[in-house]
């Protein structure tokens, strides 16, 4: 009889570690995917701004064209500005 009850403990505490590892496990995935999710947010936004910076350096290289060697004061500095932006944002996705 005391056989059968130590057996049945022995039982009862590895069907319990069984139970706990299961969730553990289950909890691991759950973060696996939360992550997964996260990556693939952040890698969709890494790809709009990279469009961002783009149509900005496209618009850079617009304006540069566009402005004569005796384009205004106020031109040089829009531009320099833009220059800044860009270079800030293309900093800022690597």
């Amino acid at each position: 009889m005391k056989s059968t009850q130590t057996g049945e403990g022995i039982v009862d505490r590895l069907n319990g570690a069984l139970s706990t590892m299961r969730r553990e496990r289950d909890e691991l995935h759950r973060q696996k995917d939360l992550a997964f999710e996260r990556l693939k947010l952040v890698r969709e936004e890494r790809v709009a701004v990279e469009k961002v910076v783009q149509s900005m350096r496209k618009e850079l290289e617009k304006l540069s064209i566009e402005t004569s060697d005796e384009g205004r004061k106020s031109e040089n500095e829009s531009i320099e500005t833009l220059i800044k932006d860009v270079n800030r944002l293309y900093n800022e996705v690597r």
